[in-house]
C-alpha cells in the first residue's frame, strides 16, 4: 500500500514535506529560538535550503507527473528545467533584496546552491525507487 503511493506521488510527498519544514522553521521555530548561535544561523538560511532542495524542484516533478508522461529522458529535462528555474530564481532574488531594504545573505545564496546539489543527488536516488 505505501509502496504504491510512493511509486504514484513520490514528487507530491517530497514537495509538501519540504513545504511542511519550510513553514514549521519560518513560522513557528525561528521566531521563538533563542538559543545558539550556529543553530539561529541555520534556522536563517533553512528557507533557501528548503526551497532549492525540496519545495521547487520537486514542485516541478509533481507538475511533469500529472503529465503522465513515462519517458525517462523527459523526466529528466522537466527535473533539471525545474532545478534550474528555481535556483536562479531563488538567486536572482537574493541579489534583487541589495535594492530595497530588505537583507542581502550570500549564505541564502550558498545554501540556495547546496540544496540545489542534495536535490539532484535526492532525485538521482528516487528516480527509479
Amino acid at each position: 500500500m505505501i509502496s504504491k503511493l510512493w511509486d504514484k506521488s513520490k514528487w507530491t510527498i517530497l514537495c509538501i514535506l519540504g513545504l511542511a519544514l519550510h513553514h514549521l522553521i519560518e513560522e513557528h521555530i525561528r521566531p521563538c529560538y533563542q538559543g545558539i548561535d550556529a543553530v539561529q544561523f541555520l534556522l536563517g538560511v533553512a528557507p533557501n535550503f528548503l526551497a532549492s532542495f525540496l519545495i521547487f524542484p520537486f514542485a516541478g516533478m509533481a507538475i511533469w507527473k500529472m503529465q503522465t508522461h513515462k519517458n525517462i529522458s523527459v523526466q529528466d529535462k522537466w527535473f533539471w528545467v525545474s532545478l534550474i528555474i528555481s535556483s536562479l530564481g531563488l538567486m536572482i532574488w537574493e541579489f534583487m533584496q541589495l535594492t530595497g531594504n530588505l537583507v542581502f545573505d550570500y549564505w541564502d545564496i550558498l545554501f540556495t546552491v547546496l540544496g540545489s546539489i542534495l536535490a539532484l543527488i535526492l532525485y538521482k536516488f528516487v528516480k527509479y525507487k
